[in-house]
């Protein structure tokens, strides 16, 4: 399943936060290192990673591989 990363973001906040799911930032975090988000959209996604672990480990571990190619 594809997350469309804009119209997620340009929801209001009170929505957005039903619908991100820890699977769905998943789904962003790749967004953001095949360089798919823009810059408001890479702030929005920071801002969920500081609220889900999960996604910050997930995060962290793509980062890592990302750093290794």
């Amino acid at each position: 399943m594809t997350i469309d990363a804009s119209a997620l973001f340009s929801m209001k906040k009170k929505n957005r936060e039903k619908i991100m799911s820890t699977e769905n930032i998943k789904e962003i975090i790749n967004q953001y290192f095949d360089n798919e988000l823009t810059k408001s959209e890479e702030v929005i996604l920071f801002t969920q990673l500081s609220q889900d672990e999960n996604a910050r480990e997930y995060f962290k571990k793509n980062e890592f591989t990302q750093n290794c190619n």
